[in-house]
Order: C-alpha cells, then structure tokens, then sequence
C-alpha cells in the first residue's frame, strides 16, 4: 500500500489506490498514530467500493500531533491537499479523536451525498440487518450485539423492525443478558456510554457475548479484533455479522468456518451507505434506505452459499473487480 510522509505537518496519508477517481477515508489524530495500523481502515472502503464496482478507493490520514495542534494541523493538510480536495479526488471523513466539524477545509469539495454523511450510521446498521435477515429471517430471532455503544443502538432499530429482539449486549466493561427494547438500550448507551450493560442486567465478563445460548446470530462491531481466536469456539456454528473495520480476526475466521459459522465482513454491511455517498440523484432517506436494501441483497445473494463462506467470497468478489482496473492490487485482505 503505498504510503508518504505529509510535508505540511508530521504525520501520513496511506492511499490503496492512487489512480482511483477518488479515495475516500478517515483522518485520525494522535501523536503515536502508526501508518501500518492505519491499512484496515482505507482496506475496509477500497474493498466496499469495489464491491459496488466503482473505481475508487480507500485512505486514511493521521496527523501525528497532540490535540492543541488539531486546528492547525488541518489548516496545514487542506492546503498541502488543495488541488486533490478542489477537484473531489478526497472524501474524508472524521476518524479517532475527529469529528467533522474539527475538519475545517479538508471537506471543501467533498464530492459525496449528504445523505449518506448524516445518516451513515442509520444505513450501515441496516445493512446488517439486511444481512442478518437473509442469514436467519429475522423475525421471532433473538440476537446479541457485541459493542452496542459503537453504532448498535441503531443496529438494534433495524432488528426490532425487521420482528426480531435483542437479547444480549455487550461493550468493553461487561456483557448483559435479557430482553431489551430499542429505546432502552438507546437510553443506556447516551446516559452511561461503555457503562450501558451495567444499568440494565447483571453484569458479565465481555467475553460473554460470544455464547451461543438464547440467541440465533452476533453483530461484531466493538473494533478490529474484537472476535478473536479465545472468542470464536464460544460462538459454535451461530451466524456473525460484522459491523466494523476488520472486527473479526484472523485465526477466529478460521476456527468459525471449521465450526460452520458463516461469517460476513463489516464492509458488506457498509455497501448502502457508500452506494448512496457516490449518487448525488438519491434525494430522500427512504430512497437511500430502498438502495441499501438493494445493493446489500444483492451483494450477500452472490457470496453467501460460496464453498469456503460468506467472508472469503466477498473478498474475492472485490479483489476481481479491482483486477479488472487497476494495476496494483493492494495485498492483505481487511481482517485483524
């Protein structure tokens, strides 16, 4: 993957492919940021993108400064990238200790839809369900969200829709079990944040999400890694859904499809909402909602009976597409 050294400030851009129309991605901050932990998060967008068959492909920049030099930082990099920014070849988003008004001018020129800006979460979220819904019909099914307070309240919106209920949650402090309401968990997310399982249930150890009892499917969403190779035997041949960058590890992907557990990547979860980023026409949530449906059926229908699972398939799917345009295929697929 190529990656430079900014020349306006210390820190990296780290481009999968630099001859795409447009490389898309999050600008993170913090002066240890390290360029080879920053491959997973452009890998996820170059191969969402690729999914969808459009030219383009994933970045990310991390300003190696402490938080009093953000502003300046950014002023720094919008000018170092004016050209690139001015002609919609960058689409950046807001990354680790980011949000996007702290971006300044780096979004000038941001070739996207807001739609998929504001309500990113929204569509990515049904997009997991979309493909929870083909895994197990989500209906009457009780499922368990592993890192709730990174997007889940939303993800839990789209099961309770969709007819089915959550049963289990979990973040970094701890692990409940029980019956929860959309609107109770989003409750306990904004009050306590990472604290939410303690002000609904017993608390558990966060290992405890993995179990397979009392529940048909996991969203994987907390961060890269979560499921890891001490999780994986926990979850038996239970569907996950990944939710997030490179959530699930490498050796947990082995042990889950020995075990026959089919297994998706965050990036096919993701495919609505950059389908909608790159169509300025869509004009209305509901008409992004219909495209996510839509490409995410689709994408999951041509993957999801494949001999070696669900996870593999998509990945080569997306490494064929980008064979077809580019010279150099970034090498690593995006798993921790």
């Amino acid at each position: 993957m190529p990656t430079r050294k900014l020349t306006s400030v210390e820190g990296f851009i780290v481009e999968d492919l630099p001859g795409a129309d447009c490389s898309a991605g999050p600008v993170r901050l913090g002066a240890k940021l390290i360029a080879s932990n920053a491959i997973n998060y452009a890998r996820e967008i170059t191969y969402a993108l690729a999914s969808l068959e459009q030219q383009r492909g994933g970045m990310t920049i991390g300003l190696k400064v402490e938080p009093d030099r953000r502003d300046a930082a950014v002023a720094a990099v919008s000018d170092e990238f004016a050209e690139d920014l001015a002609a919609g070849r960058f689409a950046v988003d807001p990354g680790l200790r980011m949000s996007r008004r702290q971006l300044g001018g780096l979004v000038a020129g941001d070739p996207r839809n807001s739609l998929a800006i504001d309500s990113g979460e929204e569509l990515r979220a049904l997009g997991a369900a979309v493909i929870a819904n083909h895994l197990v019909g989500l209906e009457g099914r009780t499922v368990a969200i592993e890192g709730v307070a990174n997007g889940g309240v939303a993800l839990a919106i789209e099961v309770e829709r969709l007819g089915g209920s959550v049963g289990r949650i979990s973040t970094t402090k701890g692990c409940v079990s029980g019956s929860f309401r959309a609107g109770d968990i989003a409750a306990a997310v904004a009050e306590h944040g990472a604290d939410a399982p303690g002000s609904l249930g017993e608390v558990e150890k966060p290992w405890s999400v993995w179990r397979s009892s009392g529940v048909d499917l996991i969203f994987c969403g907390s961060a890269a890694g979560a499921l890891s190779a001490a999780g994986a035997p926990a979850v038996g041949t239970m569907p996950v859904v990944g939710t997030t960058v490179a959530c699930v590890a490498t050796k947990a992907l082995a042990i889950l499809k020995a075990a026959g557990s089919p297994v998706t990547p965050g990036f096919l979860a993701s495919l609505g909402e950059h389908a909608v980023a790159f169509d300025t026409a869509i004009d209305s949530l509901d008409v992004a909602r219909s495209r996510t449906e839509a490409v995410v059926s689709a994408v999951f229908g041509e993957v999801a009976h494949h001999a070696d699972g669900p996870f593999v398939a998509a990945c080569l799917r997306a490494e064929a597409f980008m064979r077809s345009w580019a010279d150099d295929v970034p090498f690593g697929r995006p798993m921790a």
